[in-house]
C-alpha cells in the first residue's frame, strides 16, 4: 500500500489541490498531519482559504491529525503540549496574561490572522484526534503533528537532539509502532531520525538525515520521518509518499 502524507496546509488552497491531484494517480489513500488552518500574513505570499482547504482535506484524506494550529483556531485544549499545562480558561486570558504565564514556551499566535471557518468545518476540527496509529503490511504506523511529548507541536522548542529523538523513538516504541511520521518542521525534502543500539551513543553525529526531495530512503529499523509543508513559503513546499510493502520514503517538491 501507498499512503501520501500531507500536512502543514496553512490555508493555501491551491498547493492544496495541486498535491492531492498528484497524489490521487500514485497513493492508495492520503493522510494528513496537521495545521490545516493558520495564517500569518508575514509568512504565507499566498491568500488563504481556510473552509476550502478543510473541506478538500474532510474529502480526500482517511486520517486527520490535529495540529498546533487547528487547536488555536478552534479554541481547544492540547493533550499533548510538552510540560506545559494550559489552564482551562487560556483563551479567556488577555495576550498579556498568556505572555505571563507561558513567556516563550508556547506559540502565542499574536500575529495569526482567525480562520474563517463555518460551522462544519469547525465541528470537524473538534473531532480530529492528536495521534493515530495503523497497522498496514507487518508494521504499526504512528501518525502526529510532532515529536513526543510535544505531539501537538504548541511548544516554540524544536528539539533534534539525541536525547529528543530517542525520547520519540521510544515513544513510539512503547505504541508498538515501528515507523512515524509528523509535520511541523516544513523541512525541504524529508527529516529522517533514527538511532540504534550501536550509534545510539555516536553523539558526534546528528540523529537526523536530511533527506533532499526525489531521493527514496528505506525505513530498517524504528524511524521517524518528518515531512515538508504544503504552504508555499520561504522554504520549497512538498508532500510525501510510504511504501509500507517496500517501507520505502520519499518526498516530492510542489515547486
Amino acid at each position: 500500500m501507498r499512503i501520501g502524507l500531507i500536512s502543514d496546509i496553512h490555508e493555501d488552497a491551491a498547493n492544496l489541490e495541486l498535491a492531492l491531484s498528484k497524489l490521487e494517480s500514485i497513493c492508495d489513500e492520503v493522510v494528513c498531519l496537521g495545521d490545516i488552518v493558520g495564517y500569518t500574513p508575514d509568512f504565507y505570499p499566498f491568500k488563504p482559504n481556510a473552509n476550502r482547504c478543510v473541506e478538500l482535506v474532510r474529502k480526500s484524506c482517511k486520517i486527520v491529525i490535529a495540529g498546533n494550529h487547528d487547536i488555536f483556531a478552534i479554541k481547544r485544549i492540547p493533550e499533548h503540549c510538552g510540560n506545559f499545562r494550559f489552564p482551562n480558561n487560556w483563551y479567556s486570558l488577555s495576550a498579556a496574561k498568556k505572555k505571563e504565564i507561558a513567556g516563550e514556551k508556547i506559540w502565542l499566535y499574536n500575529n495569526e490572522n482567525p480562520a474563517d471557518l463555518n460551522e462544519i468545518n469547525t465541528a470537524f476540527l473538534h473531532e480530529v484526534a492528536e495521534y493515530h496509529k495503523i497497522s498496514a503490511e507487518s508494521e504499526t504506523i504512528f501518525f502526529s503533528h510532532f515529536m513526543f511529548p510535544d505531539i501537538t507541536g504548541s511548544e516554540t522548542l524544536k528539539p533534534c537532539t539525541h536525547k529528543a529523538i530517542q525520547a520519540h523513538i521510544s515513544y513510539i516504541s512503547d505504541q508498538n509502532c515501528q515507523t512515524a511520521f509528523c509535520g511541523h518542521t516544513h523541512t525541504e525534502g524529508l527529516w529522517h531520525a533514527t538511532i540504534s543500539k550501536k550509534n545510539r551513543f555516536d553523539f558526534l553525529r546528528s540523529p537526523i538525515n536530511l533527506v533532499p526531495f526525489d531521493k527514496k530512503v528505506v525505513a530498517e529499523q524504528t524511524a521517524f520521518f518528518s515531512i515538508p509543508a504544503i504552504a508555499s513559503g520561504i522554504r520549497k513546499s512538498g508532500f510525501a509518499v510510504y511504501d509500507t510493502t517496500t517501507r520505502e520514503v520519499f518526498s516530492c517538491s510542489l515547486s
